[in-house]
């Protein structure tokens, strides 16, 4: 431990991240990684933040980023991003400056099919409400949604950054939606009990460091 501490630390760090982070951040992450740790090895496993939070649990990641996930007492958390959920449609369509949840029953709509964080989230605001979505297909995840809006087949309820990283914000209209709004959360989550190394602690500061806004146009 006290050579730990003099030298640069070595052995292998594992980093869930989920499929729409990883496309923005896997390159930012991986080069900061080999600059600040350079005798080290980072690992990223990809998959939902459901996988995710199990692999971390399991003890096959030391260290994940989720969506929205559900608190329990073998995770410590921490979050690193709040961000609104808006309502995108077809270009074609004009939108208001912000949408009502009982304005979203207007709208034909493909969502992400539970239990992605996103359509949770949806639920759980809705539901008590009793506001049923005219819902005319399930995706399995957000870029999947995405592109079926982008083709003028429906609309969608997704996190601003999904728009920023697929660089489409030409071809959708969109807007907030609220009052209430509904918030997605980016989670850094590290096991609870497990002996957290330097290599941990250093990995860790690396991916509070990195723009969690996950625009690729920086």
């Amino acid at each position: 431990q006290i050579k730990e501490m003099k030298n640069d630390p070595t052995g292998k760090v594992v980093v869930g991240l989920p499929h729409r982070v990883a496309m923005g951040l896997c390159v930012p992450l991986v080069k900061k990684f080999r600059e600040r740790l350079p005798n080290a090895l980072i690992s990223v496993v990809e998959g939902l933040s459901l996988s995710l939070r199990d692999g971390l649990i399991n003890g096959r990641i030391d260290i994940g980023l989720l969506f929205d996930p559900a608190p329990t007492p073998l995770l410590k958390y921490e979050t690193l991003l709040r961000e609104r959920l808006m309502l995108v449609a077809p270009a074609s369509v004009s939108l208001p400056k912000q949408i009502s949840l009982q304005m979203l029953k207007d709208f034909p709509m493909v969502l992400p099919s539970s239990p992605n964080p996103i359509r949770n989230l949806v639920d759980a605001v809705l539901l008590p409400r009793k506001i049923d979505l005219n819902i005319i297909a399930e995706v399995g995840a957000v870029n999947s949604a995405l592109s079926l809006v982008e083709t003028s087949m429906a609309c969608s309820i997704l996190p601003e950054s999904a728009l920023n990283l697929r660089e489409i914000t030409h071809k959708v209209s969109y807007s907030p939606i609220g009052p209430p709004a509904m918030w997605n959360q980016l989670i850094l989550a590290i096991p609870a009990s497990r002996p957290i190394n330097r290599l941990t602690v250093e990995t860790t500061q690396i991916l509070r460091e990195l723009d969690f806004r996950m625009d690729s146009n920086k």
